[in-house]
């Protein structure tokens, strides 16, 4: 797996996400950069990782995280053509999403 990021390359800060959100950044206690001498504002992927310890005690994704996982998917979604976005409305499911979730469902898909 190659990490090196090129030069210009860059990413939100995770305050900055929370801000243009809407939402009540961490603070710099919460996100606990502070300790080490971490001054500027947190990368992204600490930021959603400290926020889900934070705000959910590690069980869930926080208000940003959350906000982009589900971006994600809705944006997968709109663009695939086979999606059920697209679905007409005599579309009906087999099964619900919480069944496609289940361990048992997954084995008989």
């Amino acid at each position: 797996m190659n990490t090196t990021r090129s030069p210009c390359a860059t990413f939100s800060a995770g305050e900055a996400v929370a801000r243009q959100l809407g939402v009540t950044p961490l603070t710099g206690n919460e996100v606990g950069l502070r300790v080490i001498g971490w001054t500027g504002e947190t990368p992204l992927w600490y930021y959603v990782l400290r926020e889900a310890a934070v705000t959910t005690s590690g069980e869930r994704l926080g208000p940003v995280g959350g906000r982009i996982v589900a971006e994600v998917i809705v944006t997968l979604l709109n663009r695939d053509p086979a999606s059920v976005r697209f679905a007409g409305p005599e579309w009906e499911p087999r099964r619900s999403f919480i069944e496609l979730l289940q361990p048992s469902a997954r084995s008989r898909s």
